[in-house]
């Protein structure tokens, strides 16, 4: 019994080490008249980790 408990938890369970992320809006207005150029800027802090975990609380039937 408990081996099948350990391979549906395994089978269910998403795990991911990652970073805090920080994300800036750079907006250059290029010409009069002209719409401006926007773009993101997107950096990770290594100095903040993060660990990131997903269990399913219950299994879903496919009909």
């Amino acid at each position: 019994m408990d081996k099948k408990i350990s391979e549906i938890f395994l089978n269910s369970l998403f795990e991911y080490d990652g970073y805090a992320c920080h994300c800036e809006k750079d907006i250059e207005n290029v010409a009069p008249g002209q719409p401006p150029k926007t773009t993101l800027k997107l950096y990770s802090d290594i100095n903040k980790p993060l660990h990131f975990s997903y269990a399913v609380l219950a299994a879903s039937k496919c009909q």
